[in-house]
């Protein structure tokens, strides 16, 4: 798998999370000022009106409660699934307006956007009562989108439109076998459209988050074009190069390398490319697959082939994607210090035995810090174990702040940490910064035991054999540091 590994960054905690727009945004619905949290619904409900206004004229509809394509409600699953309960008001204005915008009294936009915020609230109370993680990192996840969207989305609205076309008039009385059909017609179509636009805003934002690089991007734009340019010349022409089943098995090939190499996201924006193209040209007079469809029995059979094949992929991405992950869960208990975050004992080795060995190829400047909390076992005799374990965490995340992304922080054992830091000139300057923020964080949490670290440095030189010798030599520094006194920094050419 080219792309669905999860991003890395250096000596940097693997699992910190960046905060981007849908993670910011939820705390800022949160607890931001009632102006901020104003603005940004009206800026939701603006992009649900325009999404919404997209879809009509995609789908070339003439009202709100006709048409299979919803774009708008796609989205609106994707604010509850990312947002929650905080996303209906959004949803609610969005679908007012829209409605209003397409001719309705607002009698018939008020109840319609009330049944639609109503039929979300029933959405996101499923998918929090069975524990839905919006990362959608596992196949259960989908399979859960898949589920709330058709049983508490699809099935609940089209009960309440139908209920609401019969209350204004729109049907002169309600009867069985129009409500059964009514709930039957293209539900699985509807449903599945649905959901791929969900996925697809969700997993792009869950790939903002673990903070994928511009090529990634890049190469995912170029595979998307290609699939949608290569379905539209499989489908150009009076009767086309390839007949209907060739079009379908190449397109599923495409999808599954798509799929491949994305992951999750990658099948739904591939999946959802090809209904927009066959969408487009089931409606040209010219396209062979205008033709095929002439006749319901085979819209049905296309219809059901595209949902097990828009399924299957999905499936496979999200295993895919479960999979990397896992993966990297192994190399962090692997490579990590499960108390601190920082890297073991033996990864620093590795590491620096690396690191040591370019510095004689291209003579990289390149500093060892060995950094040892001061009169430890004082702290755990008197305070408990506990609190050492908090002092330690608390010396790992100012490392880890402190140090750059090129260095490589450790755990090396008990309370002794290590820093190689590389390409610097001022290491002095670098372990007075991490006794700085000791201090700030000292302050800032009056709670925590009070503590205070010596260290020590040298510089790795040419000559240097391994690590053992280096480490030598900063601990010799590092005992200097404790004989005289403590809490201070000794260097060691």
């Amino acid at each position: 798998m080219l792309f669905t590994r999860a991003s890395r960054s250096g000596g940097k905690l693997a699992h910190r999370e960046h905060l981007v727009w849908a993670d910011w945004l939820g705390l800022q619905l949160a607890s931001a000022s009632i102006m901020t949290r104003l603005g940004i619904q009206l800026g939701l409900a603006a992009a649900y009106f325009f999404i919404g206004q997209l879809s009509f004229r995609f789908a070339n509809l003439e009202s709100a409660f006709a048409g299979t394509f919803y774009l708008h409600e796609g989205y609106g699953l994707a604010l509850g699934a990312m947002l929650g309960f905080r996303a209906l008001p959004s949803v609610l204005a969005g679908h007012l307006a829209l409605v209003l915008y397409q001719g309705g009294s607002w009698e018939r936009a008020s109840i319609s956007a009330l049944e639609n915020g109503g039929v979300l609230a029933l959405t996101v109370a499923f998918l929090r009562f069975v524990r839905f993680n919006k990362s959608m990192s596992t196949p259960k996840d989908f399979l859960l989108l898949v589920v709330a969207a058709l049983a508490a989305y699809q099935i609940p609205s089209r009960l309440a439109g139908f209920a609401i076309l019969a209350g204004v008039g729109g049907l002169p009385s309600v009867h069985l076998a129009n409500l059964t059909a009514v709930v039957e017609e293209s539900l699985a179509d509807e449903s599945i459209c649905q959901v791929l636009i969900a996925v697809v805003i969700v997993t792009t934002f869950d790939n903002l988050r673990l903070g994928r690089t511009y090529r990634y991007w890049l190469a995912d734009a170029v595979a998307l074009a290609a699939i949608s340019f290569g379905l539209i010349g499989m489908l150009w022409g009076e009767r086309g190069m390839f007949s209907p089943l060739h079009i379908f098995s190449i397109v599923y090939i495409a999808v599954m390398i798509n799929t491949f190499l994305f992951g999750l996201h990658g099948a739904a924006q591939a999946n959802l490319a090809i209904l927009v193209v066959l969408q487009w040209a089931a409606n040209q007079p010219w396209s062979p697959l205008a033709h095929l469809l002439a006749s319901q029995d085979l819209q049905n059979s296309v219809s059901t082939i595209l949902i097990g094949a828009i399924t299957s992929s999905c499936l496979v991405g999200a295993l895919l994607r479960e999979k990397a992950d896992k993966e990297i869960e192994l190399t962090e208990l692997a490579t990590r210090d499960a108390l601190t975050g920082l890297y073991n004992r033996r990864y620093f080795f590795e590491a620096a035995s690396r690191e040591i060995s370019r510095t004689r190829r291209h003579e990289v400047d390149l500093v060892l810090l060995c950094i040892d909390l001061d009169h430890f076992k004082k702290i755990n005799d008197t305070y408990g174990h506990s609190a050492g374990d908090e002092v330690l965490a608390v010396v790992g995340e100012i490392l880890q702040d402190e140090s750059r992304q090129v260095d490589v922080a450790a755990r090396l054992g008990g309370e002794e940490f290590a820093v190689l830091a590389c390409d610097t000139n001022d290491a002095e300057s670098l372990a007075n910064r991490m006794r700085e923020a000791i201090l700030r964080r000292l302050q800032q949490n009056p709670d925590l035991v009070r503590f205070t670290v010596s260290i020590g440095i040298t510089r790795v030189r040419r000559d240097d054999g391994d690590v053992a010798t280096v480490l030598k030599r900063a601990d010799d520094a590092l005992y200097e540091a404790k004989r005289n006194g403590r809490d201070c920094v000794v260097v060691r050419p």
